[in-house]
């Protein structure tokens, strides 16, 4: 009978790109079920905890959403000509953006927050990034379905404006384009959680910026795309293409920009790529210092 034999060793394979990054793949690959049973205690251990649970995940955007239609009806700010009703373009705004936002912070932390995991089991370190994943859809669905509502209660004042409201079609395109939001964010927040772990600066600044970037993502209103600087924040800004490219995908089944969509994708598919390999390789130094 054969048996796998696994060799121990003193000598350290990070100067080995090609074996970390065959180690990072299958630690993806086997971990699913490990992410899947942290995921289901996370949400069991956080919901036991409170008594409106999920409720609680996006009621400061609606909250929001609210406070920003109030203006608009009473002509405090003028968000122009946008091919839907107002409270649609804010709601979908701010929601997408708070699972962008949701998708940064929360792998920041997660070397902190697994410390006693990591020393004391051996648990790879894909499995918290995929655990985090698991999360951050688990909290989208119910935004989803608060855009969703939010678009068919809204179809008769849509008519009635000649603006349209939801898209069938276009719905289902925004489903499938809707996880690349989280990959996106998920990308900048692996890359930066070795940071954070040894400078908790990293997560304060981070959070800061992301307060006024919630304005500048064409997320509550339209953000000019030339003229200093609104041209080099809508070059940078990652969240702003897929705000505007699902919310006009679930509402009237049209991109806003498809290349700036894509070609951002990209760079945070690889973004992504290099994040995993330096916080792979970073678990076992920093998991001490957490």
């Amino acid at each position: 009978m054969n048996k796998e034999v696994h060799v121990f060793s003193a000598e350290s394979n990070a100067h080995n790109l090609k074996s970390v990054i065959v180690s990072v793949y299958r630690g993806f690959r086997d971990s699913q079920y490990m992410a899947y049973r942290l995921c289901r205690k996370d949400i069991r251990s956080e919901y036991s905890k409170s008594a409106l649970g999920f409720v609680w995940d996006f009621l400061d955007p609606l909250i929001y959403g609210l406070i920003f239609c109030g203006m608009a009806k009473i002509r405090v700010i003028q968000p122009g000509s946008m091919g839907m009703p107002y409270p649609v373009f804010v709601i979908y705004g701010l929601l997408i953006y708070q699972t962008f936002s949701e998708s940064v912070t929360k792998p920041m932390d997660i070397i902190r927050g697994s410390r006693n995991l990591i020393n004391h089991l051996s648990v790879p370190p894909e499995a918290l990034i995929i655990s985090s994943f698991f999360r951050i859809c688990f909290n989208s669905l119910f935004r989803i379905a608060a855009m969703l509502i939010v678009s068919v209660l809204l179809i008769p004042t849509g008519l009635e404006i000649g603006m349209s409201t939801l898209s069938l079609t276009g719905f289902l395109k925004f489903l499938i384009l809707f996880p690349f939001v989280i990959l996106c964010g998920m990308s900048i927040g692996v890359f930066l959680s070795p940071f954070n772990t040894v400078y908790g600066d990293v997560g304060r600044i981070t959070r800061i910026v992301l307060t006024p970037l919630r304005y500048a993502s064409q997320s509550v209103f339209i953000v000019p795309k030339t003229g200093f600087p609104f041209n080099i924040v809508a070059l940078l800004n990652p969240a702003s293409p897929f705000i505007e490219n699902l919310r006009s995908l679930a509402t009237m089944n049209e991109f806003v920009d498809p290349t700036d969509l894509f070609v951002k994708i990209f760079l945070m598919v690889l973004l992504f790529i290099l994040a995993s390999v330096i916080f792979h390789l970073a678990i076992p130094v920093l998991a001490e210092r957490a």
